[in-house]
């Protein structure tokens, strides 16, 4: 796990329905397992099963991920789409990572590269290659499909479809520091009070809205 003073602070973006979605071509290089360096570059990368301390190392690639574990992206210029239950740690530069509801993608380093937040991924596997994966729809969508949000720094920008919610943030002990109640349509949440941090939204089901960083 990455110490606090290397994490660069993060402005997560919120795209719409249907932005995040992708599908696998039959030409997709498979990774079915972990520990292990992927190296390839200018290639479709399927990461389809359980993986552990996997390292991404290539550029111009396009990673899929419908597997679960931690994944270390060093390589530069890729596109990545993750799916709940993985954690991501990014250390090279350029790189863009759509991340799915429940995923966990953390820019460390100094790293340069951007993290957006989907309010569903579809990830389409009906030309997937076969060998080695079990070629199932994956179909990411939660708490954040109705949750609009965008961190500037100091306040929570958050957007409901409908309302009204609670809210949660925690630090990243999991401490809870601030709560309330959200309406329908356009919130903002200040974050003055807070020191300088990582710090966890939380929905009503305490699910994972957005991980964000105070500065």
């Amino acid at each position: 796990m990455k110490s606090l003073s290397t994490i660069a602070a993060l402005l997560i973006p919120v795209l719409t329905t249907g932005q995040c979605d992708i599908s696998v071509p039959a030409n997709a290089m498979v990774v079915s397992t972990g520990n292990v360096t992927v190296g390839e570059s200018d290639t479709v990368i399927w990461i389809c099963a359980d993986v552990t301390n996997l390292v991404l190392s290539g550029s111009n690639n396009t990673y899929i991920m419908t597997g679960f574990g931690s994944v270390g992206l060093s390589g530069t210029d890729n596109t990545a789409y993750i799916r709940n239950g993985n954690y991501w740690t990014i250390t090279g530069n350029g790189n863009t990572v759509y991340e799915g509801f429940g995923a966990d993608a953390m820019l460390a380093g100094g790293s340069t590269s951007t993290i957006i937040a989907c309010p569903t991924m579809i990830i389409d596997l009906s030309n997937a290659p076969v060998p080695g994966c079990s070629a199932v729809g994956v179909n990411e969508q939660g708490a954040d499909a109705s949750w609009s949000v965008r961190s500037t720094g100091s306040v929570l920008e958050v957007t409901l479809r409908s309302g009204p919610a609670v809210y949660r943030i925690t630090d990243a002990q999991g401490r809870e520091v601030l709560n309330g109640t959200l309406q329908a349509g356009s919130n903002s949440v200040d974050l003055s009070s807070l020191p300088a941090g990582i710090y966890l939204l939380l929905d009503p089901d305490r699910r994972v809205v957005l991980r964000f960083a105070k500065a």
